[in-house]
């Protein structure tokens, strides 16, 4: 199999995979007591690891099943009239028609070969399709960062001196010691943090100038 194959394969059985993997999770939470956040967290935890895992070992199965040539059998007087591309279409045809371990032999068994040769035909088609989508988001999510980094330089000020107190108080009673940058923004309704390894706390202007310095 090519790498367009294997890999339109691995995405259309990532399909049921990740159905699967959803459906348990959400039982998994459902029988899992609210209170338990730690708990209910690690088994979110795990259904995404399975969500990762699972194309992986798809890959590795298919490329493995597909790495051993295919012996052909030829009727006497016709196999010197068949090309290399018709024997490579003869072999696929036979490896389609008998049932294996791998996703395109048991898709075979329930369908039928005609239901395999179709899907192959339109495999191409379907990682294009993902990987347009896959362009798509990735510019969707390269915007958010452009925005979001936005926010770390335009429409900001400093914080008043009460505001400083408090916060020098509330940082030293909940043990933080890294350096944390606090700003007013005009650009944010609500306060939000920024950043990971800087991280750039911002106060919104409106609820400062609302709010005593007691509140």
């Amino acid at each position: 199999m090519t790498f367009v194959e294997t890999l339109g394969w691995v995405l259309l059985h990532f399909a049921w995979q990740g159905a699967v993997a959803a459906f348990l999770l959400w039982m998994a939470l459902l029988l899992t007591p609210s209170g338990r956040a730690s708990l209910r967290y690690a088994i979110g935890c795990a259904a995404l690891l399975v969500m990762v895992v699972a194309p992986v070992a798809t890959a590795m199965r298919l490329t493995v099943s597909h790495a051993e040539p295919i012996a052909v059998p030829y009727a006497r007087g016709v196999a010197a009239n068949i090309g290399p591309v018709d024997a490579a279409r003869e072999a696929r045809h036979r490896e389609t028609s008998t049932f294996i371990s791998d996703g395109v032999g048991s898709l075979r068994w329930m369908t039928g070969r005609s239901v395999v040769v179709g899907v192959d035909a339109a495999i191409p088609w379907i990682v294009s399709g993902w990987a347009f989508g896959v362009l798509l988001l990735s510019i969707r999510l390269l915007g958010g960062w452009w925005r979001t980094r936005a926010l770390r330089t335009h429409g900001l000020s400093p914080v008043p001196a009460w505001c400083v107190e408090t916060i020098t108080r509330l940082t030293a009673r909940l043990g933080i010691t890294r350096p944390i940058t606090f700003a007013m923004s005009l650009s944010v309704p609500v306060p939000m943090v920024i950043g990971h390894i800087k991280p750039l706390v911002l106060l919104p202007v409106a609820a400062l100038c609302g709010l005593s310095p007691q509140q």
